[in-house]
């Protein structure tokens, strides 16, 4: 049976707006394992991106239970939460968040020079694996938004993160780009055994995809 990556029970996650505590996230109870490709799906305002900014260690519940990798996140120093979001997960979002200064090699190498790491022939090798080696020079403004988006994912990539966590990945693109991107972060994940995705997403193209679907509804995963 494959390890339980991350564990929540009765997960708690609330924001205040003024005087008024505004409760986003409402006992939600999840496992995920290690190696499965998991979609959550749900309405605008069910509280999904909120889920994923927490299972990604940028964001802290407001109660209940948390676990990442057997430990509860809770105890954890910040500086412990920050290593190990460093350490083993990486992010794809909707809007890229490419560096337009910079070239498309430059911006993937960007995430090895965060982690202190030297790029070298792992930048071309992840650019050439989202089918984009003849690009490498090429700056964010200079390529399609389907081409931005397969940069973005070779920046997550090239650190071979054990988490993949991708919110709403395919929400800027046409239905032809978010097939290219949808298929080919499935064959990405199937190319990196113990490697695990959690996607959010409103693209129902994702359940040909993904190994679960989830629905989110009103802060809860519905049973």
């Amino acid at each position: 049976m494959p390890k339980i990556v991350f564990q929540t029970s009765g997960l708690l996650k609330s924001f205040q707006m003024g005087s008024l505590e505004v409760p986003v996230l409402r006992g939600l109870d999840l496992e995920i394992r290690e190696g499965e490709f998991v979609a959550i799906m749900g309405p605008s305002g069910c509280g999904k991106s909120t889920l994923l900014h927490v299972l990604g260690l940028m964001s802290s519940a407001s109660g209940g239970e948390f676990k990442a990798w057997g430990q509860d996140v809770g105890r954890l120093s910040q500086a412990k939460r920050t290593q190990l979001r460093r350490e083993r997960i990486a992010f794809v979002f909707q809007r890229f968040n490419l560096l337009g200064v910079l070239s498309a090699w430059n911006n993937v190498a960007m995430a090895l020079k965060i982690r202190g790491e030297h790029p070298d022939h792992q930048v071309s090798e992840a650019l050439e694996e989202v089918g984009l080696a003849e690009k490498v020079r090429f700056k964010p403004g200079q390529l399609s938004v389907g081409q931005q988006q397969r940069v973005a994912i070779a920046r997550a990539l090239v650190c071979k993160p054990a988490v993949l966590l991708a919110d709403e990945p395919t929400g800027s693109l046409d239905s032809e780009n978010s097939r290219t991107v949808l298929r080919l972060m499935r064959r990405l994940h199937d190319s990196r055994a113990e490697q695990t995705t959690i996607l959010i997403t409103h693209n129902p193209l994702i359940v040909d995809c993904a190994d679960r679907v989830l629905e989110m509804i009103d802060g809860r995963i519905k049973e």
